[in-house]
């Protein structure tokens, strides 16, 4: 799905798009002569390019020329780097490959599109779109060409995916991606996005099967591959099946600091808890949420708010335990707020449980709080409209 509005800018922001796009193929932009990885923080790899971090963390970046690149490493040689002249790095550990030469517009539609915004995403590649710009990006390393065909895609699922249309077309686009770019480091992101694609069509044994296909030796993939597994047969209601996928993916065993395949065991760990809760085990749900927020570093405020939800619902499920869950959805909301699906999730809870404990004037708070900060979120339409409406 590719609609009209999306790919058609002013000439005058077309044409400067387009030299910006001149510039780079040509490599006019010297703060670009280079390739770039941006490094998960925590990992292996990034306390090693970065052993003395700075005292405001951010993701380390190794900065050179990748000379092979794959669905499972990276390779790229640092000349300039005084601890390692070429560094290996899995795809699992990377957070952003930033390429020499690749325009601006499309390094901000992949931000988008990491941010799950497909419409945003494609907004930011439309004045580099159109026929005047086809011969320039025929002139691009087919590196750069690889990413472009990659933001489109995923884009194009993930507006897809939100709103139940061109479903078809999206599932096509990623599948020719995979065809084109098997061996690219994005591979195991369209793969999931491929699963997310036959889930919404109603084929959840097709998205079991491809998301299967993300499982690689590197413990963070299989980990990922049996908990997207679990999250098919959650929605499908089946308790028993989901809990044994995600057990499975919460066993796999990996080496010491594999920071990467703790994040993927944490993630299972906290949609097991959600399975309990809604299988009515409510208090082996509450003990593993709280399990989880224990061991949880109290600086990662993405984790916490994804935990404090996660704790939230398993004290819902509970039927007496109301004013815990408020106080686990107001700690999102007010202190770790950052994180978006979070904070609707969060907000959609308080204006549940606000009406059961008879307070419909914070649970109206609430309700304008998530409609005016979150108006297409999924959180926003499973909640029961207002009284009297």
């Amino acid at each position: 799905m590719h609609p009209t509005h999306l790919t058609t800018a002013p000439r005058g922001t077309t044409l400067i798009a387009i030299a910006a796009l001149v510039l780079a193929v040509a490599g006019g932009f010297a703060a670009r002569a280079e390739d770039r990885l941006r490094l998960r923080l925590g990992t292996a790899v990034a306390k090693e390019a970065q052993p003395k971090p700075p005292r405001t963390p951010r993701p380390p970046e190794l900065r050179g020329s990748i000379a092979v690149a794959s669905a499972d490493s990276i390779t790229i040689d640092t000349p300039a780097n005084l601890i390692k002249k070429q560094w290996v790095v899995p795809t699992e550990d990377v957070l952003e490959v930033l390429l020499d030469g690749e325009p601006e517009e499309l390094r901000s539609g992949r931000g988008m599109v990491a941010a799950g915004n497909g419409a945003a995403a494609l907004e930011q590649l439309a004045p580099t779109d159109g026929p005047d710009a086809d011969g320039l990006w025929d002139q691009a390393s087919a590196a750069v060409r690889a990413e472009r065909m990659f933001v489109k895609a995923a884009a194009t699922a993930l507006m897809a995916i939100r709103s139940g249309e061109g479903l078809d077309a999206a599932l096509a686009g990623l599948r020719d991606f995979l065809r084109k770019h098997s061996g690219s480091h994005h591979a195991a992101a369209v793969q999931e996005l491929v699963g997310d694609v036959l889930v919404r069509s109603g084929k959840p044994a097709e998205a079991a099967a491809a998301y299967a296909a993300i499982a690689t030796q590197a413990p963070a993939r299989r980990i990922r591959a049996a908990t997207l597994t679990g999250r098919v047969q959650l929605d499908q209601q089946r308790w028993g099946d989901a809990r044994a996928a995600l057990e499975k993916a919460i066993a796999v065993e990996t080496p010491p600091g594999d920071f990467s395949a703790a994040l993927e065991r944490r993630e299972a760990r906290l949609l097991l808890a959600r399975c309990l809760a809604r299988d009515g085990r409510a208090t082996e749900a509450i003990a593993l949420a709280r399990q989880v927020l224990a061991e949880a570093d109290p600086s990662d405020g993405e984790g916490l708010a994804e935990i404090f939800v996660v704790l939230g619902e398993a004290q819902r499920s509970a039927g007496d335990k109301n004013k815990d869950a408020l106080i686990s959805y107001l700690t999102v909301d007010m202190v770790h707020n950052g994180v978006p699906e979070a904070h609707a999730e969060a907000l959609a809870g308080l204006v549940e449980l606000w009406e059961k404990e008879n307070h419909p004037e914070r649970a109206r708070d609430a309700r304008q709080a998530l409609e005016q900060t979150y108006p297409d979120s999924l959180w926003l339409r499973r909640v029961a409209p207002p009284p009297g409406s």
